[in-house]
């Protein structure tokens, strides 16, 4: 009894599974779907740009020398007039000869201008020496006319001519005398003093520290030098950039870069997360080789744009992740690449949904773009599409159901 009735419940569940197979395989299967539609097929890409002031400035040695002190680091706002290098004069063998030849110049100016006008300089004396010998002569000249005028013959004429001759010798010593005295004659040795001066000054300016400063606000973008090195006169030492307007530069593709127009728009993503879009304001002709990320030899245009308002933090070197987007086809049908099933003969296909079943229809494809390709015929505005087929175990003629 036991025997026959395991027969029969064995029975019963060869019957209900049948039952239940036979029904799974006549069950519609749920699918997504897409209805086609007349749509624009775009193609998206990304580069990573840099964020770049529109203008900027290099400031440059005024001296040779070495670099002394960098009071500020890169990225540090600074105002006009603050000193952003101080160098210290170059110091060489041929300047510190010059400056001792200036130095020995000056040295006998003044040894000459006190030997002359000091408090026992030879020129004061000249003219006292002078003064008094002119007052003899004139004395003795004199006292001879009076005598040959009381007593006439008392002196010579050769006498008389004598003493006037040394009276004229005594007033031209006496008059060279007070020339050499005289306020204009100090006045050319004390300005040959002021020149040696002056030239020593100035000479000795180039071996001080000679500070570069900020002409304008503005902010320090990049530093040439360090402290403790040698630079010559007009070497780049601090790039400079005034707080304003910033521009956008990136490395495009060629290829992607000659689908690109001037006005057309990018959106733009900072670090932070931060969204703006720019506008493409300069699409250079050249195209500059080098080396991919894996190194691959490619082909880029550098394009220039204009951002949108930008937070106040940003500032140049900034890196940029920019997503172009370029129309490739405009009232076309499209259909995701992963819904192409590809047929023997060599054509492309898609499943459509007619009378609740699955149809492997032969469509022609044209252009892709952003992971979609354009259905050109076979099918037509309005057709419930099947997507991701090979995920979803569409079969040809399969009854579907299109998911709500």
């Amino acid at each position: 009894m036991k025997k026959q009735y395991k027969i029969i419940l064995a029975v019963i569940l060869a019957v209900i599974c049948l039952g239940y197979a036979g029904w799974s395989m006549t069950r519609p299967l749920t699918v997504k779907t897409s209805t086609l539609a007349a749509g624009t097929l775009q193609e998206k890409y990304a580069v990573q740009g840099t964020l770049l002031p529109k203008n900027s400035l290099i400031l440059n040695a005024g001296v040779s020398g070495i670099i002394a002190r960098l009071p500020f680091p890169a990225g540090q706002p600074v105002k006009a007039g603050e000193t952003v290098a101080v160098l210290s004069g170059e110091s060489d063998p041929e300047t510190e000869l010059r400056l001792a030849q200036l130095r020995q110049g000056l040295a006998a100016a003044r040894q000459e201008y006190a030997a002359r006008y000091g408090d026992k300089g030879a020129i004061r004396a000249n003219l006292e020496l002078a003064q008094g010998e002119y007052d003899r002569a004139k004395w003795d000249y004199d006292a001879v006319l009076k005598m040959n005028e009381a007593i006439p013959g008392t002196y010579t004429e050769a006498e008389t001519k004598g003493l006037e001759n040394r009276l004229s010798a005594a007033e031209q010593n006496l008059a060279l005398a007070e020339r050499e005295n005289s306020e204009a004659t100090k006045a050319y040795y004390q300005e040959q003093i002021t020149s040696w001066e002056s030239q020593i000054a100035s000479l000795e300016k180039t071996l001080e520290a000679n500070p570069v400063t900020a002409p304008y606000d503005g902010v320090l973008w990049e530093l040439f030098v360090e402290e403790g090195t040698y630079v010559s006169k007009y070497q780049p030492l601090v790039k400079l950039y005034g707080q304003g307007e910033m521009k956008l530069e990136a490395g495009v593709l060629t290829e992607d870069a000659m689908r690109l127009s001037a006005g057309d728009t990018a959106y733009c993503t900072l670090a932070d997360g931060t969204e703006f879009t720019a506008e493409v304001v300069y699409i250079s002709p050249v195209a500059n080789k080098g080396l991919s990320a894996i190194g691959i030899e490619e082909s880029r245009n550098t394009i220039e744009l204009a951002p949108g308002p930008l937070p106040a933090s940003v500032g140049a070197g900034h890196q940029v992740d920019i997503v172009f987007t370029n129309v490739q086809a405009e009232n076309v049908l499209t259909a995701p690449l992963s819904s192409i099933i590809p047929l023997a003969s060599g054509e492309d296909g898609v499943y459509v949904i007619k009378d609740k079943k699955a149809i492997l229809t032969p469509v022609v494809t044209g252009k892709t773009g952003g992971g979609y390709v354009e259905l050109s015929s076979g099918v037509g505005a309005g057709d419930l599409l099947i997507l991701d087929p090979f995920d979803q175990g569409v079969k040809e003629g399969m009854k579907v159901i299109a998911e709500n």
